[in-house]
């Protein structure tokens, strides 16, 4: 196990980012954040700067509170829907100010472990299921392409460099306070009085849900593995939920009697099936706990609370 000591987390402001910083922090890692927000109130962190990933933020950082023994990576671009209406903006948050990490790590922190948050959307409509890490990366999307070139470049800095660094192919990431994909939909919806809700596609689509809490354990665990090699780990739970039952998940932690129903219209950029296989992260240590049904009727019942406070 990596030795605890200072710590970076890119993108901190961010959800997956505070479970980060705090998982980090209960197990004896002192934290910088780099991001966008006023999260040093908020957060277990030592130290933060409010800004982008550039050369002079990262050695302001490291000035002021030393230079890390760990980075993980969790900024850059965060859906598919965003990089088909931005794709450059959603190409420099992603890649560009990925090698600008990686080239201040090469000069500033060599020895330091760094470790990728990237997405199982660099698989697209894989042929087989689950999905190992070994399959091919073939992305639809500019959110998935982008992912995919992180990796290349990281890949390129750890052959060329001896940049330490692994990958974690996040899958479908749910849970209190990420407002962001169909769970969180379904939680506005549900809050806002609906009852016969009409979604896209035909209910049958499969996603491998990883609760947030499972999420920041990987990605932290996974700084074990760090090397020039840049391994690749699957962030996922292995289970294949259908997006009908997912949504019967939300609705009982609502305590509603909904009606579902789904359009067929299927959004460009979203492959199919996404169910991976957790075997080899499994070896490293990094396996996920949370049941998906019982993690998603606790996240509907958190929202429920938030969202329709006089309930």
């Amino acid at each position: 196990m990596t030795a605890a000591g200072l710590a970076l987390v890119t993108g901190a402001s961010g959800a997956i980012g505070h479970h980060v910083v705090r998982t980090l922090a209960a197990r004896g890692w002192k934290v910088l954040g780099l991001g966008h927000g006023a999260e040093q109130e908020r957060l277990p962190l030592v130290g933060w700067i409010n800004g982008e990933i550039d050369a002079a933020n990262l050695s302001s950082l490291a000035r002021r509170w030393g230079t890390p023994q760990a980075v993980i990576h969790l900024a850059g671009g965060s859906s598919v829907g965003p990089s088909l209406t931005a794709p450059l903006e959603d190409f420099s948050r992603t890649v560009a100010a990925s090698v600008r990490l990686f080239e201040w790590v090469r000069q500033e922190a060599p020895s330091a472990r760094v470790v990728l948050a990237s997405s199982a959307a660099v698989y697209g409509n894989a042929r087989e299921l689950p999905i190992s890490e070994a399959a091919p990366r073939a992305p639809l999307s500019p959110y998935g392409y982008h992912k995919a070139m992180m990796e290349q470049a990281a890949e390129c800095w750890g052959r060329n460099f001896g940049l330490n660094a692994a990958i974690v192919r996040l899958f479908s990431v749910y849970g209190p306070d990420l407002h962001k994909q169909l769970v969180w939909e379904l939680c506005l919806r549900l809050s806002r009085g609906e009852r016969d809700i009409v979604l896209g596609g035909t209910g049958a689509e499969m996603r491998d849900w990883l609760h947030i809490e499972d999420a920041a354990a990987v990605l932290v665990a996974a700084l074990d593995s760090a090397s020039p090699q840049v391994p690749v780990f699957n962030g996922c739970t292995g289970v294949g939920t259908t997006v009908a039952a997912t949504a019967r998940f939300i609705a009982d932690g609502f305590g509603a009697d909904v009606r579902f129903s789904f359009n067929g219209e299927v959004r460009p950029g979203d492959p199919v099936h996404l169910v991976g296989c957790p075997g080899h992260a499994a070896t490293a240590g990094l396996a996920a706990a949370v049941p998906v049904a019982t993690g998603m009727v606790a996240t509907a019942r958190e929202a429920r609370g938030k969202l329709s406070p006089g309930r």
